[in-house]
């Protein structure tokens, strides 16, 4: 069973998941595959967010994360093995939790030495997650794009909406 109270990793819900991602990839006519890597289990977090609101697991993506007493070449190694299971010839988009940090700067240097097919994104959050996710057949630059655009739509001041509702509503 995986790290932290008896919750299973992505990996042990679905331990052939390169060969789904696989077949995935096989039914539509293009796809790119999803890594998330962050400080501790925040990666693994929204994966299983995702398959809250989905319903399934998903496939074709994985989570990797730098915990405590890790070194940058632990967490360069599980880049590298999630990578060889996520390769696939329409790219990889990789959420990165936070632009600088030890995860971000990891992948900067591991993964896109001039690699078009690897698209790196620091900062993420559920919204832009879900728009990848729910788009994954459609070209990578351009998802990324809307991605990051999602991320800004999903960061709202409520207390201004609820305001401005209220003021609505006392003006009618």
């Amino acid at each position: 069973m995986g790290k932290g109270k008896g919750k299973k990793t992505i990996s042990e819900h679905n331990p052939r998941q390169n060969t789904k991602a696989e077949t995935f990839a096989e039914e539509v006519s293009a796809i790119f595959n999803i890594l998330i890597i962050s400080h501790g289990p925040i990666a693994q977090g929204y994966l299983d967010a995702l398959a809250v609101i989905t319903g399934e697991m998903p496939v074709g993506m994985e989570a990797c994360s730098i915990d405590e007493g890790e070194s940058r070449i632990d967490l360069a190694n599980r880049i590298h093995e999630s990578m060889e299971r996520l390769r696939c010839p329409d790219g990889v988009l990789v959420f990165a939790d936070m632009f600088g940090g030890t995860p971000c700067n990891v992948a900067v240097e591991e993964l896109l030495n001039g690699n078009s097919k690897i698209y790196l994104l620091a900062g993420f959050n559920l919204s832009m997650l879900l728009t990848a996710a729910g788009n994954r057949e459609r070209d990578l630059i351009r998802i990324a794009q809307e991605a990051r655009e999602a991320a800004h739509l999903g960061i709202v001041d409520v207390n201004s909406r609820v305001a401005e509702a209220a003021q609505t509503a006392d003006n009618e």
